[in-house]
């Protein structure tokens, strides 16, 4: 991703750590773990399974308060389902692991 005449702000930083990063999460594991489907975790944090299931899937990154709900609701830390965290832009979490070659 090219970064245009605005500089890198949070969101094509966001995109950029996205494009070159592989984000890793606990979530499903912890999940599981705790006896819980999909629709009962995001019925026990005022969000739908289709959202839980993009988190799981890394295909989203979660806003701050929805990462601090989800891990009351497990009774978990934060850094328990997202060992990766590194930043707070904006009030997302932005994860990332190291590429290993």
């Amino acid at each position: 991703m090219a970064v245009k005449n605005g500089g890198l702000n949070s969101a094509n930083f966001i995109t950029l750590l996205s494009e070159v990063a592989e984000v890793k999460n606990n979530l499903k594991q912890i999940r599981i773990e705790k006896g819980l489907s999909l629709e009962q975790l995001g019925e026990m944090c005022g969000t739908g399974e289709g959202a839980i299931w993009e988190l799981e899937q890394e295909k989203t990154e979660p806003k701050l308060r929805t990462a601090y709900i989800i891990s009351k609701v497990l009774d978990v830390g934060i850094f328990d389902i997202w060992p990766d965290c590194v930043e707070i832009v904006e009030e997302t979490i932005i994860v990332r692991r190291v590429r290993t070659t």
